[in-house]
């Protein structure tokens, strides 16, 4: 059925992408016609004819020409109007292209490619008053944007979800953990202590960026993406029992993991709903089951932590990441059930982050997207445990839900970055495995996609303190110490370093038994145990040092002989090991995000959201533009037609009306992106005709066709950098 959807998806995607460019032909096709310009073919598509149309002949396979020239000796476009009227034939050929990319207008004596394509017949474009002309060339862009408001109005006047523009948890050190308040004087005491620290709080609603209404919270990332480097934004923030807004001052900065400048606000602040979407319900029920909450169901709704009641998930969150590994007595409300249900949680240990290299000669100036990033302290990494596998995967009947991988291929206790080299090399193929299911080693063979996936969904195996792989280098980024880097919002240089157990040769499944004669039976209890130990290390801000006893691989405990090793640690790698938090067991992609609906009280305000949104929207195409030119937003966050279809699926899943506000969105891309004064599209074909009202005559044919030479050039390279843009990420 996921199949089936996502086929739908696109064929939507598909139609209303062909939309769009039908209207912009039609805008073209209709304006020449008004202008008494001949057309001789309007066509839907690039490349050879699929289907066509002309009147006094129906519908053909492939052009109309070919039967006329049998029939006639010459093509439609050979014949002069009396002509074609003598044999009751239409001038204009109506046509569906094979590749489903732009479209055209073909006017006598216009050719985008061909500028030496003049004609002077009487119903040519050159012998069309030049402010027909300039019609004619704007037409199609006038046509989208027409199209927009339109569409946005439809959308709006049905109402449109998006997530709601309320502050989740704040990233640590981000701007929007850090600014403080700029009104705190214009409060009274009492609140004043009500907003004690720094930052944005979970729940905040933010109302203003800048003096612009904000209403979603695409708004937020948006303003911060599209910010200049270094410069300042002002927000108006709604915080829950305070007289006014607070005011802030946050400066953006560039996150690493996606290349733009942002606040801080790690994503939109989530529901305390699990989703009930029908697409997802089947992996939030085996995420539920596998997390070990089978009591739980889509619909459920947390309704306290702790005894304290709870309308986000971003509470329980926090409660999970201040309470220092202490045990969250939640409450829920089961759909049509009578009495809440009780469940306890035990936080998850946050473990330290390594990018590891994918092969093995990477060296650092290798890209972020060639790193896997993989858990564990001091450079040892937790075994990968199967959280939950397809029901439609290749190894649906193979793994369950609990299984650890003590072995794939030839790699004993696999870390995740083996797994991902493991299943690359192998696509397509078999991989011989072994397992610890239920406290039993389990052999079997496990099956690798075309795609180089297992088809499950992993994670680490905190359960049992044995050690994968360990990790002996990884690459880190130094931020940079000077000014001007800062306020560009650059990171430093990258580098690889060797982990603390670089040079110690711990093997690859040994097991942790204690950690300074402290006994650990989990993760959990090994990362307590280190921190203990290295307490006064960290509070007087010097080296430290951790013992650990290990069993060698598979070593029967009752009869091995223990092995210690003493990992030696920075004063970073102290600190580091200390800033580590918790997290709950549950993943917040299974909970629903704070919805706004944008919906309009009536027709008059949703023309009037209409047009502002298509305000908006070419605003945003500018300044994306401009951003690109300064540096603050790289060329490979750029989408093509690959991409636009790829976002398009995902977002037919969310419903009828934000397909119609996505379509919109393109349709506004579209307008914009035409009348950019490029060479070969609508807005060069305008400057050409400013120049020609100036100059008192057209530019020359040789320039003309070193300009179309330059700009297909130009469109042609951009072209292949979105597609190679767009294909990365599919794979990826």
């Amino acid at each position: 059925m996921d199949f089936l959807s996502t086929t739908g998806n696109f064929l939507l995607i598909l139609l209303g992408f062909g939309f769009l460019i039908f209207v912009h032909e039609l805008g073209h096709f209709l304006a020449a016609r008004w202008a008494g310009i001949r057309v001789d073919c309007f066509a839907i598509g690039m490349g050879p004819p699929v289907l066509a149309w002309r009147r006094g002949m129906g519908f053909r396979a492939g052009s109309t020409d070919r039967e006329l020239i049998e029939r006639l000796k010459k093509p439609a476009s050979g014949m002069s109007e009396y002509e074609l009227s003598a044999h009751g034939l239409g001038e204009t050929e109506y046509t569906l292209r094979l590749l489903p990319l732009g479209g055209y207008v073909k006017m006598v004596g216009q050719e985008d490619c061909n500028p030496g394509a003049v004609s002077d017949s009487p119903r040519s474009y050159q012998s069309c008053p030049i402010w027909k002309r300039m019609v004619v060339v704007s037409a199609g862009v006038v046509m989208n944007l027409i199209t927009a408001v339109i569409l946005f109005w439809i959308a709006f006047a049905i109402g449109v979800r998006f997530p709601a523009p309320i502050a989740s948890l704040p990233m640590t050190g981000s701007p929007a953990a850090l600014a403080q308040p700029t009104n705190l004087a214009s409060f009274s005491p009492e609140e004043q202590a009500q907003i004690g620290g720094p930052g944005l709080r979970i729940g905040d609603r933010i109302l203003e960026i800048d003096g612009d209404a904000v209403s979603t919270f695409a708004d937020i990332q948006l303003a911060a993406a599209m910010a200049k480097p270094g410069s300042t934004l002002h927000l108006r923030v709604a915080r829950a029992g305070l007289s006014a807004p607070l005011e802030f001052d946050m400066v953006p900065e560039r996150d690493p993991g996606i290349g733009l400048l942002h606040l801080g606000l790690d994503g939109p602040s989530q529901s305390p709903t699990i989703t009930t979407v029908d697409k997802s319900r089947a992996t939030v029920e085996g995420m539920l089951r596998s997390s070990g909450f089978s009591q739980l169901a889509p619909g459920a709704t947390l309704t306290s932590v702790n005894g304290t009641s709870v309308s986000t998930l971003d509470e329980l969150v926090l409660a999970a990441r201040t309470g220092d590994g202490a045990t969250l007595a939640t409450s829920w409300r089961l759909p049509e059930a009578q009495d809440a249900v009780e469940v306890v949680m035990e936080p998850t240990p946050n473990l330290s982050l390594y990018l590891v290299a994918a092969d093995a000669d990477a060296d650092a100036k290798a890209s972020e997207s060639d790193d896997i990033p993989v858990e564990g302290l001091f450079g040892l990494p937790p075994l990968v445990q199967v959280d939950l596998p397809s029901d439609a995967g290749v190894n649906a009947t193979t793994l369950l839900p609990g299984d650890i991988l003590l072995s794939l291929g030839d790699v004993h206790a696999p870390n995740y970055a083996d797994l991902k080299r493991l299943t690359r090399e192998a696509a397509g193929k078999t991989l011989p495995a072994s397992v610890l299911r239920a406290g039993a080693t389990v052999d079997l063979v496990v099956n690798v996609s075309s795609k180089s996936r297992l088809d499950i969904i992993p994670g680490p195996a905190l359960s049992v303190p044995i050690i994968a792989t360990p990790i002996l280098e990884s690459k880190v980024t130094r931020k940079a110490d000077d000014a001007s880097a800062k306020n560009d919002g650059k990171a430093g240089p990258a580098q690889r370093e060797p982990t603390p157990v670089a040079t110690l040769g711990i093997p690859a499944g040994a097991r942790v038994v204690q950690v300074e004669g402290v006994a650990v039976s989990n993760w959990a209890d090994l990362r307590t145990a280190a921190r203990q130990a290295t307490r006064a290390a960290h509070d007087a801000e010097t080296e430290g040092s951790v013992t650990l006893t290990l069993l060698p691989p598979g070593a029967d405990p009752a009869t091995a002989a223990p092995v210690l090793h003493t990992i030696a640690l920075s004063v970073t790698e102290v600190k580091r090991l200390h800033a580590l938090g918790w997290d709950t067991p549950l993943p917040p992609q299974i909970f629903d995000p704070n919805y706004v609906l944008l919906k309009a009280t009536g027709p008059v305000q949703a023309i009037s959201m209409g047009l502002h949104e298509t305000k908006k929207m070419i605003q945003q195409v500018y300044l994306t533009l401009d951003r690109l030119i300064r540096g603050s937003i790289g060329i490979d966050k750029l989408n093509g037609p690959v991409g636009i279809f790829h976002i398009g699926v995902k977002v037919a899943d969310q419903g009828f009306t934000f397909l119609i506000f996505f379509i919109a969105v393109i349709s506004v891309n579209l307008a914009v992106m035409n009348f950019l004064p490029l060479p070969i599209v609508d807005g060069g074909l305008f400057l050409f005709l400013v120049y020609e009202k100036i100059a008192g005559k057209p530019p020359s044919i040789a320039f003309q066709n070193a300009a179309t030479a330059v700009g297909l050039l130009l469109i042609g390279s951009i072209f292949l950098i979105t597609f190679y843009n767009d294909v990365s990420r599919l794979i990826g």
